[in-house]
C-alpha cells in the first residue's frame, strides 16, 4: 500500500501519510484518488489529441509541417515510424505468410497448427524488427548528412521530421495491408509500391529540408541526400553480411 499523492509506503490502519500528510482513509483519500484518475485521463486525452494533430498535419501538408518540427515532436516521430513498421509487417505476413501456409498445406504439414506458428515469427516478427532497425539506420544516416551539411540540427529534430514524413507511407502501407487481408493482392501491390516510393521520398526530403548546405560551407543538399542513401546502403550491406 502506498500514498496516492507522493507514493510513500504506508502501513495498515495508517490514517495520514507520514511524508506529505495526506489523509489516506475516508473522503480525503477518495478525493485524491479521484483527482489522480481524472488527471491521468486528461493527460492521456491530451496526448492522443496531440498525436492526432501531428498525423493530420503530416498527411495534409507533410512538407510544410515537417520543416517546422523540432525535438519536442520526436516522440510522435518514432511512434509513426513504429506504426509504419507494423503496417509493413502486416502486409508481408498477409502475403508471404499466407503463401507459406498454403505451401505447407500441399504437403499435409497442418499449416494452422505448425505453419502459422512458424510463419508468424518468420513473416511478421522478424520483418517488424528488421524494418525498425532500418528506420533507425535511416534516421542516423539523415542526421549524419545534416552534420555534413552544417544544418545545426539535433538527432531528435531529425527524428521528428523524418517521422512526420513517414505518415504518408505508413498510411499507404496500412491500406495495402488491409487490401492484402481481404485478398485484393493487385491493389495491395500498387499501394505497397507507392508506399515504398513515399518512404524513399521521405528520407530524401528530410535531408533536403534540413537547411544548411553550400551556403553555410557544408555539403550541398543534393549531395547530402545521396550521402544519406549511401550510408543506409552500406550499413544494410554490412549488417546483412554480419548476420548471414
Amino acid at each position: 500500500m502506498e500514498c496516492p499523492r507522493c507514493r510513500h509506503p504506508l502501513v495498515p490502519q495508517q490514517k495520514f501519510c507520514s511524508e506529505c500528510g495526506l489523509p489516506v482513509s475516508g473522503q480525503g483519500a477518495a478525493a485524491e484518488l479521484e483527482g489522480a484518475g481524472n488527471g491521468n485521463a486528461s493527460r492521456l486525452a491530451k496526448a492522443l489529441a496531440d498525436y492526432g494533430r501531428f498525423v493530420r498535419m503530416s498527411l495534409t501538408a507533410p512538407a510544410a509541417f515537417s520543416a517546422g518540427l523540432g525535438a519536442r515532436e520526436s516522440r510522435h516521430g518514432w511512434i509513426t515510424a513504429l506504426l509504419s513498421c507494423l503496417f509493413m509487417a502486416n502486409l508481408f505476413y498477409y502475403t508471404a505468410g499466407n503463401a507459406f501456409a498454403a505451401f505447407l498445406g500441399l504437403f499435409d504439414f497442418a499449416p494452422y497448427r505448425y505453419g502459422f506458428r512458424y510463419g508468424f515469427v518468420h513473416f511478421y516478427v522478424r520483418p517488424f524488427v528488421w524494418l525498425a532497425v532500418l528506420h533507425g539506420i535511416t534516421a542516423g544516416a539523415v542526421y549524419a548528412a545534416s552534420r555534413m551539411m552544417k544544418a545545426g540540427l539535433k538527432f531528435r529534430d531529425i527524428l521528428a521530421r523524418y517521422g512526420s514524413l513517414l505518415a504518408v507511407p505508413a498510411a499507404l502501407f496500412g491500406i495495402a495491408s488491409f487490401l492484402a487481408l481481404i485478398g485484393v493482392y493487385r491493389l495491395a501491390g500498387i499501394a505497397s509500391m507507392l508506399g515504398i516510393a513515399a518512404w524513399l521520398a521521405a528520407a530524401g526530403y528530410t535531408v533536403y529540408g534540413c537547411g544548411g548546405g553550400a551556403e553555410r560551407g557544408g555539403l550541398d543538399r543534393l549531395h547530402g541526400a545521396l550521402a544519406a542513401f549511401a550510408i543506409v546502403g552500406l550499413a544494410v550491406y554490412l549488417l546483412v553480411n554480419l548476420l548471414f
